[in-house]
């Protein structure tokens, strides 16, 4: 059994995946294994990672026996113990239901966005740098599991019609977005580790106008401004080819 001196520690289990859930955070005072100690049984928690200064004391079995019979006051601390953190897991289960690591790296995501981020370009910028393991201590996790996220993530970037914006009607939308990669206007390709991948060619791309006229976004352009649309969709399409090796 532990005793938390200082800091704190969060107590994590793991599924047969091994992806790791959060079972709450031990404060100052806590106790570690103090319902095995009285039991005999395995603990509920496969594991526990504590915060930086961190102070814990370890004591064995017999001594914790003798604390119990001998300490006054300590039964009545223990069942209070034991009960608030009955009442922690209980709360897990019916609201949190045990956080993932994922989940937690998310969430510190969207805190720094609201915090420090600010639009550059397409995305979102955070202005802290930090490294793998400062977000790690950040969502009280390790580095690994947030290096193994960092490498799962992916940009998606849809194409959805906006029916007002545009000016084309709810039944035209699905045309009108064919049309938009029929005609390369928006090109269907993925990119991992720098590898380019066309998803969709087409031997005979149709004309840029021919999308372009069927919104009233673009009813203003005369021809020779659709035309320059066209060769900026030329040269952007032959780029990504060169890219992707065609």
């Amino acid at each position: 059994m532990y005793i938390v001196g200082t800091g704190v520690v969060r107590i994590l289990t793991g599924d047969e995946n091994g992806i790791e859930k959060h079972l709450m955070i031990a404060g100052p005072g806590s106790l570690l294994g103090n319902l095995s100690s009285l039991d005999g049984y395995p603990s509920l928690f496969t594991a526990a990672t504590a915060e930086e200064n961190c102070r814990l004391y370890r004591t064995t079995g017999p001594i914790f026996t003798r604390m119990t019979a001998e300490i006054p006051g300590f039964k009545d601390f223990l069942i209070q113990d034991l009960c608030a953190k009955m009442r922690i897991l209980a709360g897990n289960i019916s609201s949190l239901s045990f956080q993932t690591a994922d989940v937690r790296i998310v969430r510190a995501f969207l805190y720094l966005i609201r915090e420090s981020g600010t639009r550059c370009g397409r995305g979102i910028k955070i202005n802290i740098p930090f490294t793998h393991q400062e977000m790690a201590d950040l969502v009280y996790s390790n580095r690994v599991t947030v290096s193994r996220f960092f490498s799962r993530l992916k940009y998606l970037h849809m194409f959805n019609p906006c029916l007002t914006g545009w000016g084309i009607k709810a039944d035209t939308s699905i045309e009108v977005s064919r049309l938009a990669v029929e005609s390369n206007f928006f090109p269907l390709y993925e990119v991992e580790n720098g590898s380019f991948t066309i998803n969709k060619t087409f031997k005979e791309p149709k004309p840029v106008k021919e999308y372009l006229g069927r919104m009233k976004k673009f009813k203003h352009l005369n021809e020779e401004e659709a035309e320059e649309i066209q060769e900026l969709v030329d040269y952007k399409w032959n780029r990504l080819t060169k890219l992707a090796g065609l």
